[in-house]
């Protein structure tokens, strides 16, 4: 019901910021949610902080900012149907199309990185009955965006998303789901997303293994991430909590 995502991570100026929190969340965002074959709109604040991946982020290597933008502070996703819900129309032209109020409100974000996605895979977690069919991503969330530098190292991102992460993320405590995207526009070559029932639910459970996975594959490992052959955008994999929906 929702195959496909339009992502925007950006920044905002200080003083501006709780004026456009205000319009995205009573104006703006509820209109894009009213388009015909959107199926949900949800707006995530970063939650990247000491105690938060701070070991992954030094790890991964990060594009030129002119390649993708900087914005890490907020990220609005929109889930579709089906990815050509996105093309016709074109969000992105319908949102450079914006006049007046909208427009300058939109001018505010900073460094945004926008992309749209089509799911490939997914695997449920334990609390997947938090989130219904067709609605928001659930309160906590991780996602990630990057590249994989060559096809040896693609076929071994795959085997450890088949073989050791989405297995783990199919038992973990807390976890909804994670879904795994290929990029249709954009500079990243897949995202994944993953789904907790809470920020603190993310840190408990998963938070650790993000961590041991900074310091390297356990000894005989049989399927490894090859971190040195991946590039991430900036701010990812960012953990964020949604701000709308409210969580209720």
């Amino acid at each position: 019901m929702d195959r496909a995502i339009w992502a925007i991570w950006y920044d905002l100026p200080a003083e501006r910021t709780e004026e456009y929190l205000a319009w995205a969340h009573q104006e703006y965002l509820p209109s894009i949610r009213q388009r015909p074959g959107i199926a949900w709109v949800a707006h995530y604040r970063n939650a990247t902080g000491p105690a938060m991946l701070n070991s992954v982020h030094k790890v991964f290597e990060r594009p030129a900012a002119s390649e993708t933008g900087a914005g890490t502070q907020f990220v609005q996703l929109v889930g579709a149907v089906d990815p050509m819900l996105l093309f016709a129309p074109s969000v992105i032209d319908q949102e450079a199309a914006e006049t007046g109020r909208s427009r300058q409100m939109l001018d505010l974000r900073v460094g945004p990185q926008s992309y749209i996605f089509n799911e490939t895979y997914r695997v449920n977690g334990p609390e997947l009955r938090l989130r219904p069919p067709g609605t928001t991503p659930g309160p906590g969330i991780q996602m990630g965006m990057l590249r994989i530098k060559n096809v040896e190292a693609e076929h071994a991102v795959g085997k450890w998303y088949a073989n050791s992460r989405l297995p783990l993320i199919a038992g973990m405590p807390g976890a909804i789901s994670a879904r795994v995207y290929s990029c249709l526009c954009g500079w990243p070559e897949i995202a994944v997303l993953y789904e907790f029932e809470s920020i603190d639910a993310r840190a408990r459970s998963f938070e650790p293994q993000e961590t041991a996975l900074a310091k390297g594959p356990p000894e005989g490992e049989v399927h490894q991430l090859p971190m040195d052959q991946l590039v991430h955008a900036p701010g990812s994999p960012m953990p964020a909590v949604r701000i709308w929906p409210p969580i209720m």
